[in-house]
């Protein structure tokens, strides 16, 4: 089976601040975001900046509390009077090992990685001066600014929602709606949110939690339920196929032929997995015995 989706929903944008509470997304917060991601309409969009902020916070911390151990223990040795080595992993093998999993974040298809926005030091001269949010009064702000930058070029180039995770207060919706508003964008297009569970709470689990009761449900009604649900009448499938580099799966050669079929009977319907695409329709993937096919 072949399936065409195009990701829509919402946009959810990851600060640093977000990412570093877990560095290694070990929560059930994270684990609920990033591992079920793919079965909602959304995507995780992780801007270039937070990437390089993440990874220096965590060399950061690492060697911070390297250093505590490595003054504990030796003032443990001491007060035990034994002579001991203290034998750590370097920090520059930990960072390398945790870089590499932070490149494989994009390699989910609902996990967009985005690089540096395409602004000029002129133009963020005059932010800064103009104190233009996420600039702070003070002129400080840059970093947060390519990522308010990242999130607007979301906003510039779909029409979905932008969802901001930041717990910086940097990122005040009121001023933020402001630019928007001056550049014809729907200010209601962009939300911000605190943190991964808000996220989580708000935009992940009302889907997963649809998408549990939509199965059982089917399931409970087997083949009455698939014909009910999509085939009351008869329908015309898109056309199904299989390209020619793929193996042959052994189904009949009308269904590894492309064409337009017509399912007329089905007698037995299970219903593995359910995810939502655009405009909030939920796809279903089935497993259907003794179906009659035959061509329109």
């Amino acid at each position: 089976m072949v399936c065409w989706l195009l990701p829509s929903g919402m946009q959810i944008v990851l600060d640093a601040n977000a990412l570093v509470q877990d560095f290694h997304r070990r929560s059930a917060a994270f684990a609920t975001l990033f591992g079920n991601i793919s079965r909602t309409e959304h995507e995780i969009v992780l801007p270039a900046v937070v990437m390089a902020e993440v990874a220096s916070r965590y060399r950061h911390d690492l060697e911070e509390t390297r250093r505590a151990v490595v003054a504990k223990f030796r003032k443990w040795s001491n007060l035990a009077g034994i002579s001991l080595n203290l034998d750590l992993p370097s920090v520059d093998d930990l960072v390398a090992k945790y870089e590499e999993t932070l490149r494989h974040l994009g390699q989910d298809s609902h996990v967009l990685k985005v690089g540096y926005p395409s602004v000029d030091h002129a133009e963020l001269v005059g932010r800064a001066l103009d104190r233009k949010a996420p600039f702070s009064a003070s002129g400080s702000g840059y970093r947060d600014t390519l990522i308010w930058l990242s999130a607007l070029d979301q906003l510039r180039s779909t029409t979905d929602t932008v969802v901001l995770v930041t717990r910086d207060k940097a990122f005040d919706e009121e001023k933020l709606a402001e630019e928007l508003v001056g550049e014809g964008i729907d200010p209601h297009r962009l939300r911000v949110l605190p943190d991964i569970n808000r996220c989580v709470e708000e935009l992940i689990r009302p889907t997963l939690e649809h998408l549990t009761v939509l199965l059982r449900t089917l399931n409970d009604q087997g083949a009455t339920a698939f014909e009910r649900f999509a085939f009351l009448r008869r329908v015309d499938l898109p056309p199904i196929g299989l390209d020619e580099a793929s193996p042959d799966l052994g189904l009949p050669d009308l269904l590894e032929e492309p064409q337009v079929t017509v399912v007329e009977e089905v007698s037995q319907a299970e219903f593995i997995d359910a995810w939502t695409v655009a405009d909030k329709q939920s796809v279903v993937q089935v497993k259907l015995s003794l179906i009659h096919i035959s061509e329109p």
